[in-house]
């Protein structure tokens, strides 16, 4: 699978052009490898991709298709976390926004 489908697959990246951008500017590791190319593949296997210093990805590649993780799972879990939160006494929504308040 080539690195621009998993970064954009994965939630990394918003799209292509953003991807390849991050790839030239050499802000993409794989395995702590730094990745230069933009048509690097993946073969099959879990890999995990850092972008820049703080967002980290653990990606799992079966038959060519990427497994874990999609969009559609990460917003579910988004939604679930956001759900607890509700639930919380010492959340509450603000201004649109889930705001941690103190007792």
């Amino acid at each position: 699978m080539n690195i621009l489908a998993v970064l954009t697959h994965s939630g990394i990246c918003a799209a292509n052009g953003e991807a390849r951008r991050m790839v030239h500017q050499g802000a993409v590791r794989i395995n702590e490898q730094l990745i230069k190319d933009v048509d690097h593949k993946l073969k099959d296997g879990v890999y995990t991709i850092t972008l820049g210093r703080r967002m980290t990805r653990r990606v799992h590649i079966l038959d060519g298709k990427m497994v874990y993780p999609r969009k559609d799972e990460r917003d579910e879990r988004e939604f679930r976390k956001t759900e607890q939160m509700m639930h919380h006494p010492t959340w509450k929504r603000v201004g649109g926004v889930m705001k941690q308040t103190r007792r």
